[in-house]
Formats: C-alpha cells, sequence, structure tokens
C-alpha cells in the first residue's frame, strides 16, 4: 500500500511540476515519480494522471471557447466602427492571444478563469490593446 498522497502526486504531475519537486513534495525519489508518470509502475495511477490531464484539457478548452466567442464578438464589433483594418488587428489579436501563449495549461486556466470573473471590458477599453 502506498505511503503518499496519490491526489497530490496526480495533482502536481498533471500540473507540469518537474519529478523532482513533486517527490519533494510527496516524500517519494524522483525515480518513482517518473515511473509513475511514464507508466512504467502502478499503471492506475498513469492511467488516472492521463485522466486528469484530459479532463482540464477538455476544461480548458471549454472555456476558452467560451471566453474567445465573447472576446471575438466584442472584436468584431469594434472593428466594423472603425473600418475593415481595425476589424482585421482585432481578429488578429484575439488569435494571437489565444493561440501564441508559451503558459502551461494549468496556468492558462487559472487566467481564464481569472478573466472570465471581470466583467467583459468596453469597445473603448479594448481598443488602445489591439496591436499596430
Amino acid at each position: 500500500m502506498a505511503q503518499y498522497d496519490e491526489m497530490k502526486l496526480l495533482d502536481l504531475l498533471a500540473d507540469g511540476v518537474a519529478y523532482e519537486q513533486v517527490a519533494q513534495a510527496i516524500g517519494i525519489s524522483r525515480s518513482m515519480v517518473a515511473k509513475i508518470a511514464q507508466g512504467r509502475t502502478r499503471p492506475e495511477l498513469h492511467q488516472q494522471l492521463l485522466d486528469i490531464r484530459q479532463a482540464r484539457r477538455q476544461a480548458l478548452q471549454d472555456l476558452a471557447a467560451k471566453k474567445a466567442t465573447t472576446l471575438m464578438r466584442m472584436h468584431i464589433d469594434e472593428g466594423l466602427v472603425r473600418g475593415s483594418e481595425t476589424a482585421r488587428k482585432c481578429r488578429e489579436f484575439i488569435l494571437d492571444r489565444l493561440l501564441t501563449r508559451d503558459d502551461t495549461p494549468a496556468d492558462m486556466l487559472d487566467q481564464l478563469l481569472a478573466d472570465s470573473a471581470k466583467p467583459d471590458p468596453s469597445a473603448a477599453e479594448l481598443a488602445p490593446r489591439v496591436p499596430a
């Protein structure tokens, strides 16, 4: 029977935390963390890890799609008011913001959750942030 917190282990691994840091936090060796993460031991934990990652990825995609729809609609509306060049810049802004993030999935989810809790900005607030 395992003598460590399996859920904490899975949560840290799913967050992309380095094996060494997971090992220190959980109290097991780095090699054991690697074996679990790679499915070489404790296959049931490895499958749970894959399931958690897939569930988080799906939740992130759902949230991003919801937020992107709202933002894209706002930027297109702003673009229609200011003309076609602005509309193009607005679309590029949204696509760039959502498609080129270097954050980990957990960071992106945290940011999207924080953004979704804020009221949507007005077109005037968005205009200065549109790239030239």
